[in-house]
Formats: structure tokens, C-alpha cells, sequence
């Protein structure tokens, strides 16, 4: 060796290969390729959350949730959550409707539920399905408004109904929908007494008067299908439902599930069709489910 020159170093060893967690890897692989990995999973006839495509998340309702409210319900679909509360008001019934009251509802999907949706104004999806959840309250009435009447003409009470997601992993219709029937079961209202001289509304305060309780029309159960890649899925998750091509949501009234026809209403949105075996298979699995909810008694 010249003099002077020094001795290169000996190049480093490579570092041992680290063994993959296969939680991570299978992580990665959900986040990168979605649809792949869905895949993968119905291939075997298995959903990535151990269920089958037929079957749906365990309901759980909380009822008088919220103290402060006349009514109130909290319901968890897997990690799907949707608070209702319900506050009323007295008000002057309306011209054509003189001896009812109303039931008014609104569904709010703040950004705390979700990363999709964002700050300001509802994005397109959340008020579709916000006009989707009020129509089934229209066509399907929940409870007889003309209970609400306290003087024909003069008074009556309006419901309020608060609907907050605070959690939105798929799903949120069907939450909804349970969370407002049983909130509905859980209200209490005091009776009160339209004042002719004065045209006052006073409330009774004998504890012997007990609270009026609102006699429930039907029991409604939404039951949502997702399709994605040509397999129909109960109870979409939220990871399930961005890939979905199409989305059916049946209406029953669990209160008729064993009857010949329980169906309050069949909506589809998106542009796959669905053939009529799916659509048959769709409104048996949904008269199914209602009937688990009744039996259960979760909306009793």
C-alpha cells in the first residue's frame, strides 16, 4: 500500500430482514387497494369484519338518553352512533290541520362523526340522506299527531325531534330511524289545558295527572343493503359503503313482519341495477331483521 493512503472501510453488513406484521401489512394493503382487499374477503364468503354478507351489526338502544329532553334515545349499530332528542313546544295547529300537531325532525352529520364530512355547509351526500330519513318520517307516520292536539284550532304541540350522528361507520339511516322510534316511546308530555279567556296553554302540576305517552302507529325498522362488485352486503360499514355501485334501504314495520306485507318503502340511489332476485332477497332479509327487532323488543 502507497504511503499515506488509507484502507476504504469495509462496507456496513445489510440489516437482517425484520419480521411483517401482518396487522400492519393487512392495514396497508386496506388503505392502498380498498376494493382488492374487500375482495379478497368475499371471495370466501366472509366479510372483513367476521361477518357473512347476509348479516347485520348488533343494535343496542339506550332510551332517556338526555335528561333535559321531553324524549331521547341513543342507538349503536356496531360503532355507528346517533343520538335523538326530543323537545316540545306549544303552537297554533295548522289551517288544514286543525286538530293535529307536529313532528318535525332533523338530521345532523357533524364533522366529529366523520373525516368526510366537513365544516360548513352539508355536503351533497348528508342531505340526501337527511331528505331520505324525513321522507320515511312523512310517508310512514310514527306516532297519531291528532294526540297531539291540546284545543282544536287554538293549540297543539310540536315535537321537535334532534337527530346528532356522532359516530358514522355505515349506516346512519338505519341508526336513525331506531334511535327516533325509541326516542319516540320515551316521551313524556305533561297535560295541559287550552285557556279560552286568556287563550293560555297551562300544564297540570298535580303529581296525580300522570305524564301523557304518545301511542305509536307502526314500529318502522330500515334495513340498508350495499352492492359492490355484484355482492349484496347487509349493513354496509362506512369502508363497504364507499365502494358500493348501489344502495337499497327497505322499510318495514316490525309491528306487521310476519304479516303478508309489512313494506312501508323500497329506495335505491345509485346507478347499478338491481335484479329481482337481489331486490326479493333484499325485502326477506329486512321482514327477518324486523322480526329479530321486535322479538328482541330493542323498540318496545
Amino acid at each position: 500500500m502507497a504511503p499515506g493512503n488509507t484502507p476504504a472501510p469495509a462496507p456496513a453488513p445489510a440489516p437482517a430482514p425484520q419480521p411483517t406484521d401482518p396487522a400492519a401489512a393487512a392495514a396497508a394493503i386496506k388503505k392502498l387497494h380498498p376494493r382488492a382487499y374487500l375482495a379478497r374477503f368475499l371471495a370466501a364468503g366472509v366479510r372483513p369484519d367476521a361477518r357473512q354478507p347476509s348479516h347485520f351489526r348488533t343494535l343496542r338502544i339506550t332510551p332517556s338518553a338526555v335528561s333535559t329532553a321531553h324524549g331521547s334515545a341513543l342507538a349503536h349499530l356496531g360503532q355507528t352512533t346517533v343520538l335523538c332528542a326530543i323537545k316540545a313546544e306549544v303552537a297554533v295547529p295548522a289551517l288544514d290541520k286543525p286538530d293535529r300537531g307536529f313532528l318535525v325532525v332533523n338530521l345532523d352529520l357533524p364533522p366529529l362523526c366523520s373525516g368526510k364530512h366537513r365544516p360548513g355547509p352539508p355536503a351533497a351526500e348528508a342531505q340526501a340522506l337527511a331528505h331520505q330519513f324525513a321522507g320515511y318520517v312523512e310517508s310512514a307516520p310514527i306516532v297519531d299527531l291528532a294526540k297531539l292536539c291540546i284545543a282544536e284550532r287554538s293549540a297543539c304541540w310540536v315535537l321537535y325531534a334532534d337527530l346528532l350522528c356522532l359516530n358514522d361507520d355505515g349506516n346512519v339511516l338505519d341508526a336513525a330511524v331506531a334511535a327516533l322510534v325509541a326516542a319516540l316511546r320515551s316521551v313524556r308530555l305533561p297535560r295541559a289545558e287550552y285557556d279560552d279567556d286568556d287563550g293560555a296553554v297551562r300544564a297540570s302540576t298535580d303529581a296525580t295527572n300522570r305524564p301523557i305517552t304518545l301511542p305509536i302507529l307502526r314500529t318502522p325498522v330500515a334495513c340498508s343493503f350495499a352492492v359492490v362488485d355484484n355482492h349484496l352486503l347487509a349493513d354496509p360499514t362506512a369502508d363497504e359503503a364507499a365502494l358500493a355501485s348501489a344502495s337499497v334501504t327497505v322499510l318495514v314495520d316490525a309491528d306487521r313482519s310476519a304479516d303478508s306485507d309489512p313494506l312501508l318503502a323500497v329506495t335505491k340511489r345509485g346507478g347499478t341495477p338491481l335484479s329481482k332476485p337481489q331486490l326479493a332477497q333484499c325485502i326477506a332479509l329486512a321482514r327477518n331483521r324486523a322480526r329479530a327487532v321486535s322479538s328482541a323488543g330493542l323498540l318496545a
